[in-house]
């Protein structure tokens, strides 16, 4: 691809990258919970890399397409998501596996020389205990199948306004929190030493 030939000279770096492979559901198909049930069995079963068993989460929606199923910890830098998305009358199952960090920077750098790479890290995204799993199988044949691959890089700047947001979600809560469980003190101490730095 000529543009990421472009998008390697220009000096960027890569936070998160989520890999996705969207199927149309046909036919008479599973729930998303039940399928995410039968992940859970399989994987509960089977040590992660670093012995213990990998998360496994489930948000069963009242409606028949709006479950997720959730693998992993959404702290680590691998997370994946399986779950029901429904666009102009039509129903899909789509995976998407999530990486951040350094594993992030790394897949972007592999993706900028060789973008048929993201096929690979798709398919190793995929628990080798829940491959058996009709669903999940059907995603690793289309993978499997898969001619050529064309990455869709999207730029979020990093603003006053995106960091505040990311702020108020992802620290304000845990900050909240600790002062609830009667740690407010030490959350005023350590916003005294932020403040410090300034």
């Amino acid at each position: 691809n000529v543009w990421m030939g472009k998008l390697a000279a220009v000096d960027c770096q890569s936070t998160r990258v989520e890999i996705q492979l969207t199927l149309v559901k046909e036919g008479k198909c599973r729930k998303t919970s039940e399928v995410g049930n039968a992940i859970r069995k399989s994987i509960t079963n089977q040590p992660s890399r670093v012995g213990a068993p990998l998360s496994v989460k489930l948000v069963d929606s009242d409606k028949f397409n709006d479950d997720t199923v959730y693998i992993g910890s959404r702290s680590s830098n691998r997370y994946v998501r399986i779950y029901d998305k429904v666009s102009e009358g039509n129903e899909y199952l789509r995976y998407e596996c999530e990486v951040k960090g350094d594993l992030a920077k790394r897949l972007y750098g592999e993706l900028l020389t060789a973008p048929e790479a993201l096929k690979s890290w798709l398919l190793g995204s995929i628990h080798p205990s829940i491959r058996t799993i009709p669903e999940i199988k059907q995603f690793v044949q289309v993978m499997e199948g898969v001619k050529e691959v064309h990455p869709y890089v999207e730029f979020a700047p990093s603003t006053f306004d995106t960091r505040m947001k990311w702020l108020n979600e992802q620290v304000m809560p845990s900050l909240v929190k600790m002062a609830m469980d009667g740690y407010d003190k030490e959350v005023i101490e350590w916003l005294d030493k932020v403040k410090s730095f300034v």
